[in-house]
């Protein structure tokens, strides 16, 4: 009787711990499972940051080229608006009014914003309206479009090279070239078609009639 209990007795001792062996065993391959998984969601999550950032990049990018591109229309507009609103700007006017004084206003300050200015002899431009507006005009073409070329010259800079594939848009393509002409088209259109109707275009057909 025992021998018998000594016998069960060692058995149970074994099975015991061959059972704890296994389970440090298993904890053990646990482990290493759970630290490799914690390795992949950091490399994923890692992935998952690099990808959010580079729209920011792009995303900055696409503001400097509209930021360049509004800044004419913007400025060449918003002091026409107010020369026309105000009676200062329509004081300059000395021999035309009506869609040929629109004109004459619109191209005072879209000349000005291109080169060093122009004025139609129906506008009166030496004035302290005029000159303030127009040296404005004549600093926002200067400085206005020289910041947000640099600042987009400096996120393409900071690119990093990568390889052609399939949808790369090569700029010396002919698609490149039509896309480029018929955006700037479409936004020119877009900015100056409406004052150019008022000024230009009803002076013209006024002047048939």
């Amino acid at each position: 009787m025992d021998s018998d209990l000594l016998y069960l007795q060692s058995r149970f001792e074994l099975i015991v711990s061959s059972v704890k062996e296994n389970a440090m065993n298993l904890h053990g391959a646990f482990a290493v499972k759970q630290a490799h998984a914690t390795v992949l969601i950091a490399a994923g999550e890692r992935t998952i940051r690099e990808r959010m950032m580079e729209p920011v990049q792009s995303t900055s990018e696409n503001k400097m080229i509209m930021l360049y591109a509004l800044t004419g229309p913007g400025t060449i507009l918003t002091l026409t608006a107010i020369a026309v609103l105000t009676r200062m700007g329509l004081a300059g006017l000395t021999t035309n009014d009506g869609p040929h004084g629109l004109t004459e206003i619109l191209f005072a300050f879209a000349t000005s914003f291109g080169k060093n200015g122009q004025a139609f002899a129906g506008l009166s431009a030496n004035t302290l309206f005029y000159n303030v507006g127009t040296a404005i005009a004549m600093m926002a073409g200067r400085f206005a479009l020289v910041i947000p070329a640099l600042c987009f010259a400096g996120l393409v800079a900071r690119q990093k090279i990568t390889p052609r594939s399939s949808g790369t848009l090569r700029t010396d393509s002919l698609s490149f070239g039509i896309l480029l002409t018929a955006f700037l088209i479409i936004v020119t259109a877009l900015s100056y078609l409406p004052v150019v109707t008022l000024g230009p275009v009803l002076g013209h057909l006024q002047f048939k009639i």
